[in-house]
């Protein structure tokens, strides 16, 4: 193989699967510990993963496809791709591999019926080359504990610890419960359950600590010990996942936190856009947020997406969509949306609106509104009239939202 030749791509075969998984794991900066390389095995079909080599055995590039369902507006779930693992190795970029992977991916969605892939995007303009759209916003919280005391109508009382396996039990129902009310949100496994617990720890080389509000809602965090500057306690908790089914319970749950002794800070990853935690605290203010990463997704079957979901506006508009790698998507369709479903039809209609795959993808969860990607020249639409139509159609009671990283 000379130096401009692309190495040829194959499947991930099952022997060579914890090799493969140390490869990409480095790429990205990690350590392939035991337990990573364990658990990314049981949420796994090596056959969903691609790789290359160099003359030399050598991996040069990696991609592969979890399988997920996610939650959509409604309650409803579609099949979904969860696309992970992309790597190519420095000194073989510029020779078609990430796109000779990205599309081969997308074939294989498309044979395991996965009208939707998504991902998380270390390089965000990449993936907008193959029409990923940024689709679930999510915030990080940072706050000093005392303003969390007081917190309105949380009770810590009711929350008791729970050891690792008692969490391991009650988190999945109270998961399943909120995705029914919350889009955006990832199925998770018991492989899944358990490499939050196991992947954290080897990662922070700190232990995960665990509680729950009966069977309304549980926690997972992580207490990182502070300077002990003139012997006053600083020490930081950090909440990796808080899910509850209802405002009380998430309430008591962060009144908890509030309670952890010989802390200062706390701090939350990923929360939804639309948390009402800042509306609980003493002084809002003080409540430090940034945007944390969107997950980014591709509409690999235009129609099938549009119509997984429930609307809660009835209307009808022309949506012109533009995909140059997916012909079946890339022209006029007519969106009939209601709150029982939708039809969508291919149509020589004239488009109320006109639109790349890209930003539609942006639009499907009612993650961000077409009136600001209007005003920032991002799609076209005929009139002011039917752009307010348009984001009645796609607004959601509840912002999307995805806590689990993959």
């Amino acid at each position: 193989m000379t130096g401009g030749d692309r190495p040829e791509l194959r499947r991930v075969t099952e022997d060579e699967w914890e090799d493969f998984t140390r490869y990409w794991v480095r790429v990205f900066h990690h350590v392939p510990r035991d337990e990573i390389i364990r658990h990314r095995r049981e949420h796994a079909h090596p056959s969903r993963f691609l790789t290359a080599t160099d003359d030399g055995g050598h991996y040069v590039a990696s991609a592969g496809a979890y399988e997920f369902d996610l939650s959509l507006p409604g309650g409803s779930r579609i099949d979904c791709a969860g696309v992970s693992a992309v790597t190519v190795r420095t000194d073989h970029r510029r020779r078609g591999l990430l796109r000779a992977m990205m599309a081969q991916l997308h074939r294989d969605a498309a044979e395991h019926a996965d009208p939707v892939a998504a991902l998380w995007a270390t390089e965000a303009p990449i993936y907008g080359r193959f029409g990923y759209g940024a689709a679930v916003p999510g915030t990080h919280f940072s706050i000093r504990q005392s303003q969390l005391r007081g917190l309105a109508g949380g009770d810590a009382s009711r929350v008791r610890e729970l050891a690792r396996d008692d969490y391991l039990a009650a988190g999945p129902a109270v998961h399943e419960q909120v995705r029914d009310g919350r889009p955006g949100m990832l199925a998770r496994s018991a492989s899944w359950w358990l490499a939050g617990t196991e992947d954290e720890e080897a990662a922070e080389k700190r232990p995960l600590r665990y509680a729950a509000v009966g069977d309304r809602g549980v926690v997972r965090f992580m207490v990182h010990e502070g300077t002990w500057d003139h012997d006053v306690p600083d020490a930081t908790v950090t909440v990796k996942d808080l899910l509850a089914v209802d405002a009380e319970a998430e309430a008591d749950l962060w009144a908890y936190v509030a309670s952890i002794d010989l802390v200062t800070t706390v701090e939350a990853e990923v929360r939804p856009v639309d948390d009402p935690l800042p509306w609980r605290i003493l002084d809002r203010v003080q409540l430090r947020r940034r945007a944390a990463p969107p997950l980014f997704v591709r509409l690999l079957d235009v129609p099938t997406a549009l119509e997984a979901r429930s609307y809660d506006a009835s209307d009808r508009l022309v949506l012109e969509v533009h995909d140059d790698q997916h012909a079946d998507n890339d022209r006029r369709w007519s969106l009939e949306a209601g709150p029982e479903g939708a039809e969508v039809t291919p149509t020589d209609d004239a488009a109320d609106v006109e639109l790349s795959v890209t930003d539609l993808a942006s639009l499907w969860l009612g993650g961000y509104s077409p009136l600001t990607l209007e005003a920032a020249g991002r799609i076209e639409i005929a009139s002011h009239d039917r752009a307010q139509r348009l984001h009645r159609i796609f607004a959601t009671d509840r912002a999307p939202w995805c806590p689990l990283d993959f």
